[in-house]
């Protein structure tokens, strides 16, 4: 079934066929083909997210390259793993959010991880980070703005 699937995505692009890999597939199948799964352009990105949760779970080895790439992406593979981050780290990630929903999951991370202390010395600086961040509106009538 994997390889039938992959080879369908391969051959249409359809974001179903990795959904149901990343729902069905073996963790020894979405790891080897994880890195192709990432980098693809034409996969959502909850669909990425759901592969990226369920092999850095049992194969943390394989998403350690998001450290650098995706540092939001590494500190949710550290979650589903329960791998510690360092302080430094963290809060490097935390100033360096462009969109408030990044800043929103790097908020959740650092609770998930058990970050309380340095969630708490961060709360001044949280309102300072965000007040950077460019307004992001979903339902433009409700603010008055359509």
């Amino acid at each position: 079934m994997e390889n039938k699937l992959w080879e369908a995505w391969e051959l249409f692009k359809d974001n179903n066929c990795i959904a149901l890999l990343a729902k069905l597939g073996s963790v020894k199948f979405l790891t080897q083909k994880f890195l192709k799964i990432w980098h693809a352009e034409n996969i959502k990105f909850y669909v990425k997210n759901n592969v990226l949760k369920k092999v850095s779970a049992k194969n943390f080895d394989a998403v350690k390259f998001l450290k650098g790439e995706a540092p939001i992406s590494y500190l949710s593979a550290c979650v589903a793993a329960n791998k510690q981050v360092e302080d430094d780290f963290l809060i490097s990630v935390v100033k360096s959010a462009k969109k408030i929903n990044e800043l929103g999951c790097v908020v959740w991370c650092l609770g998930k991880l058990g970050k309380d202390t340095l969630l708490y010395n961060l709360l001044n600086e949280l309102d300072f980070i965000e007040e950077k961040l460019p307004i992001e509106i979903w339902e433009p009538e409700f603010y008055g703005l359509a």
